[in-house]
């Protein structure tokens, strides 16, 4: 099962294991098609294009079923990563951080973390694709700019005038 542990549906790994198994298969995927030259799109076979839908919509609809709060938890643990905090010891560093991964799993999470307790859970909770996802896909794409040029040294070099 990948966790070492009997099944337990109410583990609280098992949504960041689909999650990141999501993440996964999609970059897989993607490597698999850039080796052999092919569009990402038009080129899956009906297998893989079936694998990707089913699995992302087991994956959007499982927070909605899981606990919320834990859900919420782990949303706000996500977009602590993000934030440089030079207090938290145990935080990764935003270099370490796949953040095709981050922005899969908070595309999962957020709309759970903006979800209203009085509502039942329902498919109101899935991803709906919106502006919240917009402007998490522009926040991940500036923590992916500033990954580059942290990683290239040109946000710690001194410059001498």
């Amino acid at each position: 099962f990948g966790l070492n542990v009997d099944p337990d549906e109410d583990n609280d790994r098992i949504p960041i294991v689909l999650w990141t198994s999501c993440a996964y298969t999609i970059q897989s995927i993607e490597q698999l098609l850039r080796i052999d030259s092919k569009s990402i799109f038009s080129q899956l076979s009906i297998r893989q294009s079936e694998l990707v839908t089913c699995l992302i919509k087991v994956a959007a609809v499982y927070g909605s079923l899981h606990d919320s709060d834990k859900i919420k938890k782990h949303c706000l643990t996500l977009l602590s990563v993000l934030l440089l905090s030079r207090t938290n010891i145990q935080m990764p560093s935003l270099i370490d951080i796949d953040l095709f991964h981050l922005l899969v799993s908070l595309c999962f999470t957020l709309p759970i973390l903006f979800a209203s307790k009085e509502i039942l859970p329902s498919l109101t909770n899935v991803p709906p694709g919106n502006l919240n996802d917009l402007y998490l896909v522009r926040l991940i794409v500036m923590a992916h700019c500033i990954q580059i040029l942290s990683s290239q040294g040109f946000l710690y070099e001194t410059s001498k005038f």
